[in-house]
């Protein structure tokens, strides 16, 4: 799909990354009260990780890229509960 077409490739899968990462996010609050800061990185450097890690491992699935990108970010504070 890239070679086709590679914006078009790259904004539609880019858009499911952002949603899988907030996926992540959101199941890692419910599990263990902290989750990762997704606006610690810039969206045009993520796409650059994202575009460099599949060139340099071509028979990687883009889940396994977008995991990485994901542990690339900063851990947020803790969120105190009140029970």
């Amino acid at each position: 799909m890239y070679a086709l077409d590679p914006e078009n490739a790259e904004g539609f899968f880019f858009s499911w990354a952002q949603g899988f990462m907030s996926g992540l996010n959101a199941a890692s609050l419910q599990s263990q009260g902290q989750s990762r800061d997704l606006s610690s990185m810039p969206p045009e450097e993520q796409e650059r990780f994202i575009r460099d890690y599949c060139n340099d491992h071509p028979l990687a699935s883009y889940v396994t890229v977008v995991v990485q990108l994901y542990h690339r970010f900063r851990t947020s504070a803790p969120i105190a509960t009140h029970e």
